[in-house]
């Protein structure tokens, strides 16, 4: 069956007439921002612009996979289809002028002219629609004559956040963009610091467990942890001092004490961890 329509669509093709001279004619109507019916002096044809994919302006699909692509929602697409739609009447409305040019190969398998379409100034209208942010860059060998023209193009509308582009980011991130992620040179100075000390602590742990191998198991534990506990007093102090919170001083105090407390007494040590972490004074505590 695939293959009869398969042949089906091949015929339909090749039946057709080749357009490979530029037709002058005039814009008659927009179906959507990158679909329109073109008056040649042959017959009134639909034409689909090359290397562009303007939003839908219905749900469908199609629309759904947009929003995939562009992090947003279908409502969303279907609007900045109307918006799309509307900016190519702006550019082009009925009645205007066009040139019209198409590529290697003439028709798609919906039987519309694939084509560039020129005003009379010489700008494409492909192109424009591109660089506005109406439209995004759908490349489909073998019709690339200007393809570099609409990546530059969408380069353009992407860096001064024109139509698709403008408002909230998108949620999803492309492959080809960068995530920038601040952080404060104290945390990581502290985090470097804290793992360099409790390294030191535990190394200390171990050769004091060789020197006395009957401690008991839950003492060198508690040693242990009490060394950890070492370790992330620089990171904590970053953190505490990056947050701005009041109390500083008071929390390293109860943190060191804590971690002290657990060699000897690991009961009220623990709880003085405990009470340290929970406590409202702990720099990763909620601002109000």
């Amino acid at each position: 069956m695939r293959l009869v329509s398969a042949l089906i669509v091949i015929v339909f093709l090749a039946a057709m007439p080749g357009w490979s001279a530029p037709a002058n004619g005039r814009v008659v109507s927009w179906t959507d921002g990158d679909t329109l019916r073109v008056a040649l002096e042959s017959g009134t044809i639909k034409v689909r612009l090359i290397g562009v994919d303007a939003p839908e302006i219905s749900r469908g699909d199609r629309a759904a996979r947009q929003g995939e692509q562009l992090g947003r929602d279908i409502a969303t697409i279907v609007r900045l289809g109307r918006q799309a739609k509307a900016a190519a009447e702006r550019l082009a409305p009925p009645g205007t002028p066009v040139r019209v040019e198409t590529d290697v190969q003439t028709h798609d398998r919906f039987g519309r002219l694939l084509a560039y379409v020129f005003l009379r100034d010489r700008r494409m209208v492909n192109e424009e629609l591109v660089k506005q942010g109406w439209a995004m860059v759908l490349t489909i060998p073998p019709n690339v004559r200007y393809a570099e023209r609409f990546v530059r193009a969408q380069q353009h509308a992407r860096r001064h956040r024109r139509g698709l582009w403008s408002g909230s980011a998108p949620r999803r991130v492309a492959a080809s963009q960068t995530v920038s992620v601040r952080i404060p040179l104290g945390i990581v100075v502290g985090s470097v610091v804290c793992g360099t000390t409790a390294t030191i602590g535990l190394l200390a742990a171990h050769t004091t467990w060789r020197a006395a191998w009957f401690v008991p198991a839950f003492w060198r534990s508690m040693q242990a942890l009490s060394s950890l506990l070492f370790g992330a007093l620089p990171l904590l102090a970053a953190a505490a001092v990056h947050s701005g919170r009041a109390g500083t001083a008071l929390l390293l105090v109860l943190w060191s004490a804590a971690a002290l407390l657990i060699r000897w007494r690991p009961i009220v040590g623990l709880l003085g961890a405990f009470a340290v972490l929970a406590g409202p004074w702990h720099p990763c505590g909620r601002r109000r």
